[in-house]
C-alpha cells in the first residue's frame, strides 16, 4: 500500500548561505523522510551506510560535478538527511561508485570502477576516506582490458573483499571476479570464475566461516544468463557453486542470511518468452538447494536490488518496480517473510522515474534507502535517500514524507551558468539542432548525456552550430556546452522521432 494521504502540505524557500533548499512536508501515519542531493545534472547514489553519529555516508554518480564525464559522487548527512559535506572523486575521465562499506577504525572504503588512471581502459577502483570525506589512499585493480568493481566488504579481520567482473582475467568474454585484499588494500588472492560467455559477481555476503559471491554466468540453453552463486572459504578455496535458471535471463543482485541459517538470493528474472524482467526471491539452504521461490511482476521491468534483513524474521526489498498508474516506475518496497509471504508492497515517488538500488536498517530500528529521482530534486535525475520508521505491524508500511531538494555545489561550479542567451532550436528536435549562443563566442567543446548519465557522442558542425539528432532515441538529453572563453553551459534537450 503506498500511503499518500495529505493532513498538512507546507512549501518553503529559504537560503543558506549559496545553498537553496526547498521544504514539502506532507504528513500521514507515522514518520519518515525523503532527501534529494544533485544540482542540474545528474545524480545518483548507489549503496549506503549508517555512521556511528547515527547519520549516513552515501556513495554513487555525478556527471554535474567532478573533472571528468563522470564522477564518484560521496555524500554525509546526519540522522534526518542534514547535508553535511560532499566530495566528487576522480579523475579526468569517468569514474563510478557501485559500493560502499565501513571498518571498525573509521575508515570507508568506496569502490567500482574508473577510466582515469589505472592500466588501461577501465580498472576497478578503491578509495579509503576517513569520516570527514579525507581521501586516505586509492588503488586500481585490473589489467589491459576493461574491469569493473560492483561489491565491496570489510571481512571480520578489517581485510576487504572486492567483487565484480573482468575481461583482463577471463577465460573469454568477461569472467566473475573476486580480490581478497588487507587494511591497506594490497592484493592478498584472486580468484576468476565462469565459461566462454559474460559472467559477472554483483554481490558479497559474508558468514561466520564462509563468502558468497552472487551475480551471474552465460547459461547452457541459449536464453541469456544463469543467476550464480559461490561458495568460498576465508582462504578464497571453493566449496560449492551453483547456478539458478528460470529458462530465460536470470540475475541475482545478492544474497542475505536469515535467522534459520538459510540464505535468500534475490535479484530479477524475464522468462524465455518475455523482454520484461520480474523481481525474484528464493530460499535456499546451506548447501544452495532450493526451497522456495517467489517471483512477481508487472508490464515493465521489475528488479529486486537489495533486501535488508529487519526484525521478527522479516525482510525488505528495495528495487524498482512498474508503479501501474502512480508513475513511469518507482522505488519499490515489499515486507516478506521466511515462509515467502509478501507484506504490504509499497511504491515510493512521484510522477516520474525513481529506483531503489541499496539500504541498511539503521540503529534506531528504521530502514534507509538509496537511488534516484526524477519527479523530486533540482533538475534532471538527483540523487535520493529515504528513510522509514517501521509500526510495530507487517500489513502496511504508513509514513510521513518530508521532500527536501537542495541545489548542492560540493565542488564549487561557479563557471557553469545555465544564462538564458543559450538556445537550442528546435526543442524538442527530430532531426537536426542549432546551439545559438546568443552573442558573439564560438562553442568549444560539446558533451551530451542521455538520462542515466551515460555520455553519447555526436558531431558538432562548428560553422554552422548544428549537430544531428541521428543514433540518438526518443527522449530528453542533458548538454554540456563549453565556449571558447571557457565558459560553460547546461541545457536540457528533448528528441522526438
Amino acid at each position: 500500500m503506498r500511503t499518500r494521504n495529505v493532513v498538512l502540505l507546507i512549501f518553503a524557500f529559504t537560503l543558506f548561505g549559496n545553498q537553496s533548499v526547498w521544504a514539502l512536508n506532507m504528513m500521514a501515519a507515522d514518520t519518515a523522510f525523503i532527501r534529494t542531493y544533485g544540482g542540474i545534472n545528474f545524480e545518483e547514489f548507489r549503496d549506503i551506510v549508517q555512521t556511528p553519529d547515527s547519520g549516513f555516508m552515501m556513495a554513487g554518480i555525478t556527471n554535474g560535478y567532478g573533472q571528468g564525464s563522470n564522477a564518484i559522487y560521496v555524500v554525509k548527512t546526519t540522522k534526518d538527511g542534514t547535508h553535511m559535506w560532499s566530495r566528487a572523486l576522480g579523475g579526468a575521465a569517468a569514474d563510478l561508485a557501485y559500493s560502499i562499506s565501513a571498518d571498525a577504525s573509521g575508515n570507508y572504503y568506496i569502490a567500482g570502477t574508473s577510466s582515469s588512471g589505472g592500466n588501461g581502459g577501465y580498472d576497478g577502483y578503491l578509495v579509503c576516506l576517513n569520516v570527514s570525506g579525507d581521501v586516505q589512499w586509492e588503488k586500481y585493480y585490473g589489467g589491459s582490458d576493461w574491469d569493473f568493481i560492483y561489491s565491496v566488504k570489510v571481512m571480520p579481520d578489517q581485510s576487504i573483499l572486492l567483487a565484480g567482473e573482468s575481461y583482463t582475467f577471463s577465460d573469454g568474454g568477461s569472467d566473475a571476479w573476486v580480490l581478497h585484499l588487507n587494511s591497506v588494500g594490497d592484493t592478498l588472492w584472486t580468484k576468476h570464475f565462469g565459461d566462454t560467455g559474460n559472467d559477472a559477481f554483483k554481490d558479497i555476503n559474508v558468514g561466520a566461516t564462509a563468502i558468497f559471491l552472487a551475480g551471474y554466468v552465460d547459461s547452457t540453453d541459449a536464453n541469456g544468463h544463469d543467476g550464480f552463486l559461490v561458495k568460498l572459504d576465508y582462504d578464497g578455496n571453493e566449496i560449492w557453486n551453483q547456478r539458478y535458471s528460470n529458462l530465460g535471463k536470470d540475475i541475482l543482485n545478492g544474497s542475505v542470511f536469515v535467522p534459520s541459517g538459510n540464505i535468500i538470493i534475490y535479484g530479477a528474472t524475464a522468462p524465455f518468452d518475455s523482454v520484461k524482467n520480474d523481481i525474484w526471491v528464493e530460499l535456499i539452504d546451506t548447501n544452495g538447494v532450493s526451497i522456495w521461490q517467489n517471483n512477481s511482476g508487472s508490464s515493465e521491468d521489475d528488479y529486486a536490488n537489495k533486501i535488508i534483513p529487519i526484525r521478527n524474521n522479516d525482510m525488505v526489498i528495495v528495487g524498482q518496480k512498474d508503479p501501474s498508474g502512480l508513475g513511469r516506475k518507482c522505488m519499490y518496497l515489499a515486507r516478506y517473510d521466511e515462509t515467502g509471504f509478501q507484506q504490504g508492497p509499497q511504491s515510493l515517488g512521484g510522477v516520474n522515474d525513481e529506483e531503489g538500488y541499496s539500504g541498511v536498517r539503521t540503529m534506531e530500528g528504521g530502514i534507509a534507502f538509496v537511488g534516484y529521482t526524477t519527479s523530486y530534486g533540482v533538475a534532471n535525475k538527483d540523487a535520493m535517500l529515504v528513510y522509514l520508521r517501521y509500526d510495530s505491524t507487517i500489513t502496511t508500511l504508513d509514513y510521513d514524507i518530508v521532500i527536501y531538494i537542495e541545489q548542492l555545489s560540493p565542488i564549487g561550479i561557479d563557471e557553469i551558468s545555465t544564462d538564458s542567451d543559450i538556445f537550442l532550436f528546435p526543442n524538442p528536435a527530430s532531426d537536426k539542432v542549432t546551439i545559438n549562443s546568443g552573442f558573439d563566442k564560438e562553442v568549444s567543446t560539446l558533451m551530451i548525456y542521455d538520462y542515466s548519465g551515460r555520455q553519447l557522442h555526436v558531431q558538432l558542425d562548428n560553422q554552422s552550430k548544428t549537430f544531428s539528432t541521428n543514433g540518438l532515441s526518443s527522449g530528453i538529453y542533458l548538454l554540456k556546452i563549453t565556449m571558447d572563453d571557457g565558459r560553460m553551459y547546461s541545457a536540457k534537450l528533448t528528441i522526438l522521432h
